[in-house]
């Protein structure tokens, strides 16, 4: 099964606000967060340097998984998080026993990319928005896991699978930091049905200037960008990354239920789904909605 079949356009439109609040409003905060990011005027942290220093070490002609693990075990906190992370039931193996035993089953990547997750949370903080803003990590983190799934069902070679999955929403992080900014001016911005209407006209171009700044690969920038209108990139991964989208958003309180709503309401992506494949990626996404350590990754 591969991405060659026939694409279903989107359908659906994305509007701005309809949650109960003027969406002329909303579309003016969104491009003023748009406007204030490009300018730097919104304080966003930085990214822990060692998830930056092994992105650099994955990203290179031959990573060294010697110095990868010893990157890591420079900060003992991250070091924790990461081991505990790797024994999540969403990479379908036992815990390691510690970070070296870890650091063999997921290489250098693999180390990236779990250093990335259990960093995200600690990088938007946003007091008043809390709860949206755990929320999106926890989605990021259940589409980087079905985004990896779905590539390897689809025999689909992709390193970058799971930090597409996982930043592709990261737009939305900063809308979240900005409102709770803005709001101390004026605290009606702090309504998480406005957030949610402003971070739906704002997320794909911000997320992709973080994603720049933050020196991702184009790959997992093109996918921030282009994840519900994926037609407009020529990067058939960001067809991935929709469908993990669409599928999570779906919900389900069980994996059949999931499986039943993706069979009713059919993915507007990529191939047509066999019903073999519905209920795998509905598997998927239940065991990682349903993973303890989503929690612990949202912080």
């Amino acid at each position: 099964m591969g991405l060659r079949g026939k694409v279903i356009e989107q359908q659906r439109v994305y509007s701005i606000g309809g949650r109960g609040e003027d969406p002329e409003r909303a579309k003016a905060v969104a491009i003023r967060i748009v406007d204030d990011f490009r300018a730097d005027r919104l304080r966003i942290k930085p990214l822990p340097r060692v998830a930056v220093e092994l992105g650099r070490l994955a990203s290179s002609q031959d990573p060294d998984i010697g110095a990868a693990l010893a990157l890591v075990q420079r900060e003992p906190e991250l070091a924790r998080r990461v081991l505990k992370a790797a024994g999540s039931a969403a990479f379908g193996s036992r815990p390691p026993q510690d970070l070296g035993q870890a650091s063999m089953r997921l290489g250098v990547r693999g180390l990236r990319d779990l250093a990335f997750a259990v960093s995200l949370a600690g990088v938007f903080r946003c007091p008043q928005l809390d709860g949206a803003a755990q929320e999106e990590v926890k989605h990021g983190f259940v589409v980087a896991v079905l985004t990896s799934y779905i590539c390897r069902m689809m025999k689909i070679d992709s390193s970058e699978g799971f930090l597409a999955g996982l930043f592709h929403d990261a737009g939305r992080l900063v809308v979240l930091n900005a409102l709770a900014e803005y709001g101390r001016k004026d605290p009606t911005l702090w309504d998480p049905g406005f957030a949610r209407g402003v971070g739906d006209g704002a997320h794909g171009p911000v997320g992709r200037l973080l994603l720049e700044r933050w020196g991702l690969e184009e790959t997992v920038r093109a996918c921030a960008r282009h994840h519900h209108k994926p037609g407009k990139t020529e990067e058939p991964l960001a067809t991935v990354v929709a469908m993990a989208d669409y599928v999570d958003r779906l919900g389900g309180a069980s994996e059949r239920e999931r499986a039943e709503r993706l069979l009713e309401n059919k993915c507007p992506f990529g191939p047509a789904l066999s019903e073999a494949h519905v209920f795998a990626i509905a598997g998927a996404a239940d065991v990682a909605r349903k993973d303890p350590m989503l929690g612990a990754i949202a912080g």
